[in-house]
């Protein structure tokens, strides 16, 4: 959706109301009016989708090892987990959405954990990398597509996704986006959680790539 600047006359009441309910929804006067007009003609504000989406991905995801610790209207869903790995670190799963237009990604996933342990850190860096290959690898296998996203790594026990508004994003309806962003969010926690069981195996990212499959195999990304 396109925004415009528009000169309307309204109620100084209505207008204070308007900002206190702002205030208590952490949200500004702009979105607020936005979304109250969106509702009453029965139309969806791209964060009302982000929103949509948000809930139904932490519905699908949210278990007794996953547990939602933040969500906000400006389009942050926050997860928290641990790993069975000596101390059971906590690992953080993030996913933050991009409303604006010009923007070329749609949403980033962010995964980190802020153990200070060289050996930990240098397990997840191990993962990380093996899960980019793995994801550069199977997308355009399983989808017969170019891959959409970037995937970024660093030496700091930290994995940034990045994925990417295209045709096929803008084709999927919201159910299908927060499908595809938890089966992913899945896909990695399992994987994660299969590594450090296995990580002294050789073909523990032969696995991994069949988890991979697995979960990212029967989704119907691309609407035909």
């Amino acid at each position: 959706m396109k925004k415009s600047i528009y000169s309307i006359v309204l109620f100084d009441e209505i207008v204070e109301a308007i900002d206190r309910l702002a205030y208590i929804k952490n949200t500004n006067r702009s979105q607020l009016i936005n979304d109250m007009l969106a509702e009453k003609i029965g139309l969806l504000t791209p964060q009302q989708k982000v929103t949509n989406i948000m809930n139904r991905i932490s519905q699908l995801v949210e278990t007794d090892s996953i547990q939602v610790k933040s969500k906000n209207d400006y389009g942050s869903l926050q997860f928290g987990t641990f790993i069975k790995y000596k101390y059971k670190p906590s690992i953080r799963y993030s996913f933050e959405f991009y409303v604006g237009n010009n923007e070329e990604r749609y949403a980033v996933l962010k995964i980190n954990s802020r153990s200070k342990s060289e050996d930990l850190n240098e397990h997840l860096e191990r993962f990380f990398n093996g899960i980019c290959y793995i994801d550069k690898k199977r997308f355009p296998e399983i989808y017969q597509r170019e891959i959409i996203n970037k995937t970024y790594t660093n030496s700091n026990n930290r994995f940034v996704r990045e994925f990417l508004r295209g045709i096929p994003l803008e084709k999927m309806d919201d159910d299908s986006i927060a499908e595809y962003l938890s089966c992913y969010l899945l896909m990695i926690d399992d994987s994660l959680n299969y590594y450090f069981n296995h990580y002294n195996q050789e073909d523990v990212f032969n696995k991994i790539d069949k988890i991979y499959c697995q979960h990212l195999n029967n989704l119907n990304l691309f609407l035909k």
